[in-house]
């Protein structure tokens, strides 16, 4: 289709035109790999060790490609949440993918991630986004600092979901927490993603 054609030309642009003009990458080949893996993790943390295996190339150089995509806008990493008192959030940062087109066409992620991605452009308009995982299992999608307020992004929100937001967000001491759902139940825990 011509949509699926305008989005094949601006990945070559931009690789075309960024990459190859601005980087001075000898790999080329691994660094679109790269490209395609991150992709594929839109909304997950990233394990540096585990992509440099997978490419084939060293950690720092995995790490030089990382700076060069958020560097130039193709990715945003956003850093785990913590109160100097918490020691237990890992520092591994979670990362988005700049255009939801693009990562429908080539990151083959799943509606939920792809959801997620979204919503992370839409929240980013209120501040600096952050997230939060214990190694205990709790986590909230985005936290936003700014603002004091918890975000969880389900397909279907439930009351559920929230009372466990409500727990984890409250000792944080986030003023704010909602959940933003595509299928949402008429009460006042959710938000509609086209409200955000």
């Amino acid at each position: 289709t011509r949509k699926k054609q305008q989005l094949n030309d601006i990945l070559k642009s931009y690789f075309e035109k960024e990459v190859l003009s601005l980087a001075e990458f000898r790999q080329i080949k691994a660094f679109r790999d790269l490209m395609m893996l991150i992709m594929r993790r839109a909304g997950s943390q990233i394990d540096i060790s585990k992509l440099a295996s997978e490419v084939g190339v060293s950690r720092p150089t995995v790490y030089s490609y990382i700076y060069f995509l958020e560097a130039t806008y193709f990715i945003d990493l956003i850093s785990p949440f913590s109160r100097s008192v918490d020691r237990e959030v890992s520092g591994t940062k979670k990362l988005y993918v700049c255009d939801n087109g693009i990562l429908n066409q080539f990151g083959r992620v799943s509606e939920g991630a792809m959801f997620e991605n979204a919503v992370y452009h839409d929240i980013r308009k209120y501040g600096e986004v952050k997230y939060y995982r214990k190694r205990s299992g709790a986590e909230i999608d985005f936290v936003l600092p700014d603002i004091s307020t918890a975000v969880e992004i389900k397909r279907t929100g439930r009351e559920s979901d929230y009372k466990k937001l409500t727990v984890t967000a409250k000792s944080l001491k986030l003023k704010e927490n909602y959940i933003v759902t595509k299928n949402f139940d008429s009460g006042q825990f959710s938000i509609p993603a086209q409200d955000i």
